[in-house]
């Protein structure tokens, strides 16, 4: 089986092609960046290829002359603070890019293709409640927008034309190799790097802030059970801790991982609310069904390996921030 990781100089796509590099040939897509000694890290086994995906016959090319019969398709414009500015590149990358696999998936006949998606599908809903893997996305930013409308396609192709293929939305992801950070990606960098550094955080609002933030080991050994699954039964998936933690949560384990941080926060969500809503905890109980997977690092354990990493080379942080 040869397997197609798009974005794969992201952070969850480099991660699933380090984590696979000795087991399987990989093709690891990329677009505009290319980090060479990332590349050169993992060896001869993994074949690297800038390619184009908002381009069909370049999709195509790709995929037929690599032998590819699977996909992890990980590549996007990934948050709201970059589509906004650009609606028509947000929708040709996130959307296109994916009708693109989609369509050589069919006629190449692929074994399995997994479309990695998010959370921010959802705005308008109760955070006091789960939201089941059967909701109907209700987005209206163009982020969000753009990955539901590549949920349908992924639902449309396997309706329509027998593709194996299914979505599998992921929620808030942090851990290595993240060394900075934006508000996009929420607060578990900044809080943990300031810590780590020594610099005191006191923050006006923010502590009530909740979200199921994900640690990148079980982004990474999730989607890989997904896509290794012997049968998808649903079209759509999540793959999300058991339950939400408060940005307050959040300092707390950081205080665990790191005893001399200096952390106040106060009430409200502020400013990690910017680009996203508050929602409740997205379960994954067919995904568990199906995969055999379920996350395992809960906030304290996945922010207590993400401070052993960052501690083992205090250089990582050099140019670190916002």
């Amino acid at each position: 089986m040869t397997l197609l990781v798009t974005g794969a100089m992201g952070h969850v796509g480099y991660e699933i092609v380090r984590s696979l590099a000795r087991e399987r040939p990989i093709i690891a897509q990329y677009n505009r960046t290319f980090r060479a000694a990332d590349a050169e890290a993992l060896g001869a086994h993994v074949t690297w290829a800038t390619c184009d995906l908002t381009d069909l016959g370049s999709v195509e090319r790709l995929c037929r002359d690599n032998g590819v019969d699977s996909c992890i398709h990980l590549a996007a414009m990934a948050n709201e603070m970059y589509c906004r500015p650009d609606p028509v590149a947000a929708f040709q990358t996130n959307v296109g890019a994916v009708v693109n696999l989609l369509d050589v998936a069919r006629r190449q006949e692929w074994r399995r293709m997994i479309y990695g998606s998010t959370g921010s599908v959802f705005k308008d809903v109760d955070p006091s409640l789960p939201i089941t893997e059967d909701q109907p996305p209700d987005a209206d930013g163009l982020y969000g927008t753009t990955k539901a409308c590549g949920e349908m396609m992924v639902r449309a192709f396997r309706a329509q034309f027998g593709v194996d293929a299914a979505t599998v939305r992921i929620s808030w992801i942090y851990g290595p190799p993240v060394v900075n950070y934006t508000f996009a990606r929420g607060p578990i960098p900044p809080i943990l790097i300031d810590a780590i550094r020594g610099v005191p955080r006191d923050d006006a609002s923010g502590g009530d802030f909740s979200a199921g933030f994900t640690y990148i080991d079980d982004v990474v050994a999730g989607l890989i059970a997904a896509v290794d699954a012997p049968q998808l039964n649903r079209s759509t998936y999540h793959l999300a801790p058991p339950r939400n933690y408060t940005t307050f949560e959040i300092a707390d384990a950081v205080r665990t991982a790191v005893p001399k941080a200096v952390i106040a926060i106060g009430p409200g969500a502020m400013p990690w609310n910017t680009f996203t809503p508050i929602r409740g905890p997205m379960d994954g109980r067919h995904f568990i069904a199906d995969t055999g997977f379920r996350t395992r690092f809960d906030l304290e354990q996945g922010i207590g390996a993400y401070a052993t990493w960052l501690l083992a080379e205090p250089g990582r942080l050099d140019g670190a921030g916002l």
